[in-house]
This record gives C-alpha cells, sequence and structure tokens, in this order.
C-alpha cells in the first residue's frame, strides 16, 4: 500500500452537494448499500423513504410500517436487499425487499426499547442493536438470522451505574467484530462468536465519559472512527486497541461518521456546522462545500468512499458524488486539517 503522506493533494477539481427530491422532514438516520445506488433513509416521529438511483428519487414506505413512528437508525445489507431499522420507544423492523415490506421483529427483544442505533452485516444475516436509557448494563442485541430471533448481550466489564446509554454500534462485513460505544461512557469491542471472548471497554487513548454519538469501521473492522459531540475525532487502526486524536476536530458538535469499506475514506458531520471527509485514514481533513448551520444528523458512503449522503433534522437530504479520477481529492479543498500521525496497514478482506 502507498504511504499516504506521499500522496499529491493538489486540487484539480471541485464537486458540489446538492439537494435531493426527499420531502422537508426531522431525518434522524440515512444508509447506503455498497455501491451507494440504493439509499434509505428514517424520520424523527415520521416514516421510512428508500431511492434506488442514488438519491434522484425517494419512495415513502408503508407496508408493514407504524405511522409518525420515532425512528432512530437503519442499516442495510451489502446489496441494500436488507434493510433493518429501529424505533426510539418502540421496536425493530426488517425488510427482504429494499425496504418495499417490513415485518415487525420481537421474537427475544423487550418491548418499546429506547432504540438508538443499528447495524448489519454485508450480507444482512447479522444484526446488532444498542439502546438508550438501559437499567441493566446489557442493552446490545444480536440476531444471527436476519433479525427473526435476538439474544441479549452480556457486557460485564461496564462500571458505570446504570442507566447505559449506548448510542452508536457498528460491525465487520462479516458480522464478527463489532464496536460499540456511550454517550457518556467509553467505546467497547466484541469479536462476535469466538467462545469465551468477552467485550472490551477500550482505554488506549481515548477519553474518559465523552459524548460518543457515532462509531463506523471498516469491512475487515480493522480501522475504527468515533466522534463526540463537543469533542473531536479519533481514530484505530488496531481493531479498536489503540486510538489516535485527529488534530483539529476538536470543540465540534459531531453527530455522525462514516467509512469506507477499506477505511481510507472518511465523512462526518456537525449538527449546525459543516461536513468534512478524509481521503488517507483520517490523516488530512477537508471542509467540502456542503451547505453550512444546518443540523446534520447522519451520513454515509458507498463501499468506495464515491458516493456520500448527508440528511439533517431541519429538512432535507444532500447527496455529493466524488470524481476518484482527480488526483485523489476528496472534497473540494475549502480547509485542511493535520492530523496525528497514522500508519495504516495493509487491507485484509473478511
Amino acid at each position: 500500500m502507498q504511504d499516504p503522506y506521499s500522496l499529491n493533494y493538489t486540487v484539480q477539481g471541485t464537486n458540489e452537494w446538492s439537494q435531493t427530491s426527499a420531502p422537508n422532514e426531522s431525518w434522524s438516520s440515512i444508509t447506503s448499500s455498497s455501491s451507494g445506488q440504493y439509499l434509505a433513509a428514517c424520520i424523527n416521529d415520521g416514516g421510512i423513504h428508500t431511492s434506488n438511483n442514488y438519491g434522484s428519487s425517494w419512495i415513502p414506505q408503508t407496508n408493514g410500517l407504524p405511522t409518525d413512528a420515532s425512528w432512530n437508525s437503519i442499516a442495510p445489507s451489502s446489496s441494500g436487499q436488507y434493510l433493518v431499522a429501529c424505533i426510539n420507544g418502540g421496536g425493530i423492523y426488517t425488510s427482504n425487499n429494499y425496504g418495499n415490506t417490513w415485518i415487525a421483529q420481537t421474537n427475544g427483544l423487550p418491548s418499546n426499547s429506547n432504540w438508538s442505533s443499528i447495524t448489519s452485516s454485508s450480507s444482512g444475516q447479522y444484526l446488532f442493536a444498542c439502546s438508550t436509557n438501559d437499567s441493566t448494563y446489557q442493552g446490545i442485541y444480536a440476531s444471527t438470522n436476519y433479525g427473526y430471533t435476538w439474544t441479549q448481550q452480556t457486557v460485564g466489564t461496564l462500571s458505570n451505574t446504570p442507566p447505559i446509554n449506548w448510542s452508536s454500534i457498528t460491525s465487520s462485513a462479516n458480522g464478527q467484530y463489532v464496536a460499540a460505544c456511550i454517550n457518556g461512557g467509553g467505546i467497547y469491542t466484541y469479536t462476535y462468536n469466538t467462545v469465551g471472548t468477552p467485550w472490551i471497554q477500550q482505554t488506549n487513548g481515548l477519553p474518559a465519559n465523552a459524548l460518543w454519538t457515532s462509531i463506523t469501521t471498516s469491512a475487515n473492522g480493522q480501522y475504527l472512527a468515533a466522534c463526540i459531540y463537543g469533542g473531536g475525532i479519533y481514530t484505530s487502526n488496531s481493531y479498536g486497541i489503540s486510538w489516535i486524536l485527529a488534530n483539529g476536530t476538536y470543540s465540534q458538535l459531531w453527530t455522525s461518521i462514516t467509512s469506507s469499506a477499506n477505511g481510507q475514506y472518511l465523512a462526518a458531520c456537525i449538527y449546525g456546522g459543516e461536513i468534512y471527509t478524509s481521503n488517507n485514514y483520517a490523516y488530512l481533513w477537508t471542509r467540502t462545500s456542503a451547505p453550512t448551520n444546518k443540523s446534520w444528523t447522519s451520513i454515509t458512503m458507498s463501499s468506495s468512499g464515491q458516493y456520500v449522503n448527508a440528511c439533517s433534522s431541519d429538512g432535507y437530504i444532500y447527496t455529493y458524488s466524488i470524481d476518484m479520477d482527480i488526483g485523489n481529492v476528496f472534497g473540494s479543498m475549502i480547509e485542511v486539517l493535520q492530523l496525528s500521525e497514522q500508519n495504516p496497514l495493509s487491507e485484509q478482506n473478511p
């Protein structure tokens, strides 16, 4: 792999964000298939909309779904065929046909939990969900059969006093490596289906009791990135064992972060601020031409990093297509942030 510090970041072109035809709603979460063609987004106190043409047009989905639910998170399989979404104060719903019909899943799940985040393996078979205001420490559930049955996870290393506010969860493409973070707590990692492996709190390089809002991983689980509301962005290239603060990203209201499949490309958004991107494992960041001062709540990208989509709680969904053939530029170079040194290792697909 080429040393990232030797890459040429001369800007040879500019791409602009475009507002899609999605309605003016309080969007809470957006997600993308591996190709970027299939998108799904959900509304706080609303419904779920899908797109099969890179966000050019959107379809409201109602078949099997409750009306005006407080949707918090949505996740797809790599193809976009399988979708899973969760409600704050409600349930978990799955779809196996690109969001056209949905099924409420209850087997093994508590009723009306405050689900905050959900994630899927690339096949859609392995699912993980977490909740806020959990009074038993164990607010994480897993499914190995596309969401039909669920098992509560034991996170025995937690020493905080309940309730625990799990805010975000992510998994590798094969569902083996899982990471989750707590709003007002720490970051925990887990190797799923490995006998005797516990959830481990990661502390090396991380602040204590931070307001973690979002965590993302590369397809193989090696590269992780997480952001803090009112803090900075932290990255790991060691499956979460050690972390580095991305210099210049602190003291921002970061709400969501997303990664390409190889972990090289990243995008993160600020509530009431801007959207930043990186094309070299978070070593350098650029402030994009996205509208400023919007209440950005969620951001997603295709596995290649070419297609980026973001939504806001004060209305609309925006899309951004990066020209991958203009000197490896990722976003318009409005502002560059120099980050702490990282030494990416070679990519290893699961």
